[in-house]
């Protein structure tokens, strides 16, 4: 089985309804799958950080056991988002989003990951998602995070 993730890594600025700030968190659904995702297979990731990424997260995804080939590292910014939790901690609203090197990104897959089985689209632009599936061989099982 071959496991695929391409999307969006982000620095999540998130203030919560007691006032606290957590600021330049780990976010992004493409870290949120490589996480959780590592209990039942190695991952391949493709996606784009920027130099202010912090090396510990990077740290992190190798200790998942993640194939980082497609991570790329550009000069520029991390894309982020800056939200706001309502009490109910249900309800959000979204303060800044800063796209950085993400609205740029083109997500060319590299060689040993067309073959991937089972591709999850994280959130990002539906263009990019289309890219990522016409590089994809044969008819992968896809499963998209729209915005």
């Amino acid at each position: 089985m071959s496991l695929l993730v391409v999307g969006s890594i982000a620095l999540d600025t998130i203030k919560m309804p007691n006032g606290r700030v957590y600021k330049d968190v780990l976010g992004g659904s493409c870290s949120y799958f490589i996480h959780s995702a590592q209990f039942f297979h190695k991952v391949r990731v493709v996606g784009v950080v920027g130099d202010d990424f912090p090396k510990k997260y990077i740290e992190g995804f190798k200790k998942s056991k993640a194939d980082l080939e497609g991570l790329r590292i550009q000069p520029g910014k991390t894309f982020q988002w800056h939200g706001t939790y309502h009490k109910d901690m249900n309800n959000r609203d979204t303060d800044d989003l800063i796209f950085g090197v993400l609205g740029e990104f083109d997500a060319t897959l590299p060689k040993k990951y067309v073959d991937s089985r089972y591709i999850f689209l994280a959130c990002s632009q539906p263009e990019l998602q289309a890219r990522v599936l016409d590089q994809a061989a044969g008819s992968p099982y896809a499963v998209c995070d729209t915005f």
